[in-house]
């Protein structure tokens, strides 16, 4: 009866580390992972994890960056509303004089 064998657990920040060599240019996942000592298998699941979440990560940035955009531009259409009122105004009390 063979013993089970421990599984290895890695820090997320080795993970992080590991995904990102993989991703420089001419590198590839296997020899990533023979120069750690894990999986290609680990390493490209780490991989997909990674790519999806920094997915998510751009969409929820772009979702925010839009919504801010649509703030501004209702502020800023309420300051030039502002601004001509006020420009009135001045000019109806400057001939008040």
């Amino acid at each position: 009866m063979s013993k089970p064998r421990d599984r290895r657990r890695f820090p997320e920040e080795f993970k992080r580390k590991a995904v990102e060599a993989t991703m420089r240019k001419g590198v590839k996942v296997q020899d990533v992972a023979d120069e750690l000592g894990v999986s290609a298998q680990y390493l490209s699941q780490w991989r997909s994890k990674y790519l999806r979440q920094n997915d998510i990560e751009q969409v929820e940035k772009r979702v925010d960056a839009l919504a801010e955009n649509r703030r501004l531009k209702d502020e800023n259409r309420t300051l030039k509303m502002e601004l001509e009122i006020l420009k009135k105004a001045a000019c109806y009390f400057a001939s008040q004089k």
